[in-house]
């Protein structure tokens, strides 16, 4: 392997490192410039004067790259500075004016969500500020403005801005940290009657134009497509909305292996493009300026795709990296694909070192890595004469080359493996490419020439039926995806390990680097043996960190008992629990015979806990109860004294919907009685070792 043909891989690689390191150990030091201008001096003298005589390829190849981590530290350090000087003033107590644009439409159950870019601020005397930074605005369902409103609107809001709140539950989706990955660090909520309209379709010109043909395709899909849930379908794959696709649909897709279709991405700009490099690529001409013409009509249909999909952060992203790739590809021949590829990517953390931590980057550039890499040389594993398996092998080695190096992400991030990925591989890639052009010509036909649609538009909604009903059945197959795989960072960290050593014993067939992929292998197997066994011996409680009740889980070894709030869902209770759970090996999946608690009264050999779950304390009785444990929610009516009056408690966990003058008195009363409040609405989730309450029982 000639590691000199990858100049801009090898690049790209440090430079993302250095941000990750960076960002991970929360490295926010001015001083961290230092590195970079010491490594790059001492390089640039290296180069001019020769110091010493020095003409050692390798060693000034390694002092260059040591340039680029500190680099994309600095970048990160810069990029996470401007985002926070943006943040506006908090503003707990008093209301602010605020004047900005609707930028996209969030997906929410219970209120109306946007994404608000704020352009100006009214202070008291009512003198605007120019401001730029984007908050997350809610107004109440009921809200018939709201309700009126679009994307593209400029609006003015009266409205509490309030920080975001950091996920305290172990291991579960960090919403706060994704969104402050986007630049996004506050949000608030509007009252009705607080917000009125300003002008419409404020957004630049050909964001307008991408917004009026979003909406457009959007229309164009409901007059041929009336069933809702492949109304969903057709909007995620052509359009990259996602707010309308159905529950079951997206765990029909997650579970075969194929959720990457239902957000647009590279994969589809590079489906929708394909057609038309195959077609240039029968025209055989070689002048410049036909090589210019090529690039320029095929950059073109890239964008005329990004516009038609309305041009969503990830897929101008997409497009950038597609873009770029073509033009590469076209002037620069004798350049590989994974130096214009690393080149892009490159640009893009240039611009914005936090794409590094966003799962659609990261599975865009794993899957077309992969597929570089992997795809010719499994395309050798069958031959054949006919046409037919030819174009089957051809499904099938893509779609197993594109998983190989995105298997540890999926696990890592979804903890799961779908067993039948090749299976709807074959199915989805020819479907997928079918439905993106066909829904196209649609939305296209129906601007230039409405009749064409009376039988493209049932075609489309016929292969659309298709796609879900083929993804439905594969993942009722039986043993369908394995499930609850817990993948930590270390574990991932070995994982990939083991996939480069592989793939460079591959290139060079040392036998150094294949004991690296047995060492590694034989770590994977170790590190997660040790886990399963440390978690045999287990006895934790946990009270989550939820909104509107209780969560509680009692793990005990593999075993685990749970109680929920009957207005707490099992969905939003696996949202919450679901990975920590997978994480101690206990779910409810692998522990059917352990029912959940059916009373507030919970006992466990010699420990008591008690659950306040309703408005009303229980009936006062004769004797005071004693309890380890007591979990007060929805106390609005409840004073602590009366409380007291019948619980003697080692510990009060307050849940979140917790009023704050009940929080404020519980604090006094416990000083006074030597009682342990804990406060989830400040602290986060409760966490207990079962053991360490018995020995204080018996202290």
């Amino acid at each position: 392997m000639n590691w000199s043909e990858y100049p801009y891989f090898r690049v790209a690689v440090v430079f993302a490192t250095g941000i990750f390191i960076f960002n991970y150990f929360e490295i926010d030091n001015p001083y961290a410039v230092i590195p970079l201008i010491i490594t790059t001096s001492f390089y640039v003298l290296l180069e001019i004067y020769r110091i010493g005589g020095i003409e050692n390829a390798d060693l000034k190849c390694w002092l260059f790259l040591l340039i680029f981590p500190f680099l994309g530290g600095c970048v990160h350090n810069f990029h996470l500075n401007t985002q926070k000087a943006k943040i506006i003033a908090p503003t707990a107590h008093t209301s602010c004016q605020l004047i900005g644009v609707l930028q996209l439409k969030l997906k929410s159950n219970s209120k109306i969500k946007y994404l608000f870019s704020a352009e100006f601020i009214k202070n008291s005397a009512g003198v605007q500020n120019h401001i730029d930074n984007e908050i997350i605005v809610s107004f109440d369902s009921s809200d018939t403005t709201a309700v009126k409103y679009s994307e593209g609107d400029r609006i003015i809001l009266v409205t509490k801005l309030k920080s975001l709140k950091p996920a305290t539950n172990p291991e579960s989706f960090d919403y706060t940290k994704y969104l402050q990955s986007q630049g996004i660090y506050q949000q608030g909520f509007v009252k009705t009657d607080s917000h009125h309209l300003i002008s419409k379709k404020c957004f630049s010109f050909i964001k307008n134009i991408a917004q009026s043909t979003r909406q457009f395709s959007e229309v164009t899909f409901q007059k041929y497509i009336k069933n809702q849930t492949i109304l969903g379908l057709a909007e995620a794959l052509l359009l990259g909305n996602r707010l309308l696709i159905s529950d079951d649909m997206y765990d029909d897709f997650a579970n075969t292996g194929a959720i990457h279709v239902l957000s647009v991405s590279g994969f589809h700009v590079m489906i929708f493009i394909s057609i038309f490099v195959w077609s240039f690529e029968r025209i055989k001409h070689s002048s410049f300026q036909w090589k210019i013409c090529k690039i320029f009509t095929l950059v073109s249909i890239v964008w005329f795709y990004v516009i038609l999909t309305g041009m969503s952060p990830s897929v101008i992203r997409s497009g950038i990296m597609v873009s770029m790739y073509v033009i590469g590809k076209n002037i620069f021949k004798s350049v590989n694909s994974y130096n214009i590829l690393a080149l892009s990517a490159i640009i893009m953390l240039m611009y914005n070192p936090n794409y590094l931590f966003q799962v659609s980057f990261q599975f865009s550039y794993m899957s077309l890595l992969s597929i570089l890499y992997f795809q010719p040389k499994i395309k050798l594993w069958f031959t054949t004469e006919s046409r037919l398996l030819n174009f089957i092998w051809g499904l099938t080695n893509v779609s197993i080359s594109a998983q190989i190096l995105i298997i540890p992400l999926s696990i890592f991030y979804y903890h799961k493996f779908p067993v039948y990925f090749i299976l709807s591989g074959i199915a989805a890639v020819p479907l997928v490419s079918l439905i993106i052009y066909l829904g196209a010509f649609v939305v296209i036909c129906e601007y230039i020439f409405m009749p064409i649609n009376l039988i493209t538009g049932p075609v489309l909604n016929f292969m659309l039926h298709l796609l879900a009903d083929t993804i439905s059945c594969i993942s009722k197959l039986p043993f369908n995806s394995v499930n609850n795989i817990w993948m930590n960072s270390m574990s991932l960290l070995l994982a990939f390990t083991c996939l480069m050593s592989l793939i460079i014993w591959l290139e060079i067939r040392s036998i150094l680097y294949f004991r690296l992929v047995l060492s590694t292998l034989f770590c994977l197997i170790v590190l997660n043996k040790i886990n399963f066994m440390i978690s045999k011996h287990q006895q934790k409680i946990f009270v989550y960190d939820v909104y509107g009740g209780t969560l509680i889980d009692l793990m005990i070894g593999h075993h685990l008992k749970t109680y929920k709030s009957e207005n707490i869902t099992d969905k939003n209770a696996n949202f919450v629990a679901g990975n920590n759970r997978i994480k101690h090996f206990c779910t409810l999946e692998n522990t059917p015979n352990i029912m959940p608690f059916n009373s507030n009264d919970i006992h466990y050999n010699d420990i008591h806990v008690y659950v306040l779950d309703g408005k009303d304390i229980p009936k006062k009785t004769d004797s005071i109860v004693d309890v380890d444990l007591l979990i007060v929610s929805e106390t609005k009516d409840n004073d602590p004294i009366k409380v007291l009056s019948q619980f003697n408690p080692n510990v009060v966990v307050l849940n979140n919907n917790v009023q704050p003058w009940i929080v404020s008195k519980w604090h006094k009363i416990a000083f006074a009685e030597g009682i342990v409040v804990h406060d989830i609405k400040k602290q986060g989730i409760y966490i207990s070792n079962l053991n360490n309450i018995i020995k204080s029982k018996l202290e």
